[in-house]
């Protein structure tokens, strides 16, 4: 940018306070349409270039934020395993993510969101020895979060990642573990999914970027 830019700041979740990001306001509306609106037009953001989000997690919005300026999510714990460097995310945090980036209209960072949910989903089932030794949640606790939150948010599209990742991905021993508390849905998504053969890869889930 030939000009300084200014700055807007977004007040996320409240208990007990919420957690104040101040953002450069054309980066964050150059990837977003609905910041875009809101920031430059008629609304109360537009008059005090402060946005509140009471209902979004901060440390999710903390992801979307270090995504803006690095152009990757790197709030991920890394590991030193038998001499072996590990970089190990969260899927559900990812999967809220991807709901921040389906609300906000940022194509790109779904884009982003999907490319790590994929390997997250692998670490835990490949790496589930050493997941067991450096989490408090076994690794199945961590995937049964994923789906369970891929259902209650109410997208397809999510959804259809989580049966993607879930079906083509867990060996027996995890589908056992996982057996009580996913959604009924959830398991007939996965049944139909195995039935018809049907492989798809991170790319299949891709939105266009304008």
């Amino acid at each position: 940018y030939s000009e300084p830019q200014s700055i807007v700041t977004i007040l996320v979740g409240g208990d007990p306070e919420p957690k104040r990001f101040s953002v450069h306001k054309e980066t964050l509306c150059y990837y977003s349409p609905v910041f875009n609106k809101a920031f430059n037009g008629v609304f109360l953001e537009g008059e005090t270039q402060t946005m509140t989000l009471e209902d979004v997690e901060a440390s999710v919005f903390g992801l979307l934020v270090s995504w803006l300026y690095t152009g990757d999510i790197a709030a991920r714990e890394s590991r030193q395993h038998d001499n072996s460097f590990k970089l190990y995310q969260k899927p559900t945090q990812l999967a809220k993510l991807w709901i921040l980036g389906e609300r906000f209209l940022m194509p790109q960072l779904q884009n982003r969101v999907v490319n790590e949910i994929f390997p997250a989903i692998e670490g835990l089932i490949f790496d589930r020895e050493i997941y067991k030794s450096i989490e408090d949640e076994a690794p199945a606790e961590l995937i049964k979060s994923f789906v369970q939150f891929s259902y209650s948010a109410g997208s397809p599209t999510l959804q259809k990642l989580a049966v993607s990742t879930l079906g083509r991905r867990c060996p027996e021993e995890i589908f056992m573990e996982l057996i009580d508390g996913l959604p009924k849905e959830a398991w007939l998504d996965v049944a139909k999914a195995l039935k018809s053969g049907e492989e798809m890869w991170a790319q299949d889930f891709y939105f266009a970027e304008d």
